[in-house]
């Protein structure tokens, strides 16, 4: 039973996690001009998702992104995560790395 407390978290996470990298793409895709704001997108989407129960905060350290400003390219968003595991810690099993990633293309030129 504790074991799907934690699998129900880290599921719960990698949605979340991968939601918040694909606000911060589509972000970028709009407004290619600032790395730090699609950063701030990411983080905000991810802390205010009511991620309670898995205990998740995110800060500008666990998104990265790469873009360019000219029409059609990528604009990819990653989120790296280590969520702590709380009854994962009985088998040895500190925490478990999330990463998610998110590309759109650039729709407008700057």
């Amino acid at each position: 039973m504790a074991a799907v407390f934690d699998v129900g978290r880290v599921l719960d996470a990698s949605i979340v996690l991968t939601n918040a990298a694909r606000t911060g793409a589509r972000f970028g895709s709009l407004h290619p001009t600032g790395y730090d704001s699609v950063r701030v997108r990411v983080v905000d989407f991810a802390n205010n998702s009511g991620m309670a129960f898995t205990g998740v905060q995110l800060d500008a350290s666990n998104v990265s992104v790469v873009m360019s400003t000219a029409p059609g390219a990528s604009v990819v968003v990653t989120v790296d995560y280590d969520l702590p595991m709380y009854f994962g810690r009985v088998i040895g099993l500190n925490t478990i790395h999330i990463r998610r990633s998110a590309e759109m293309m650039v729709m407008v030129g700057h």
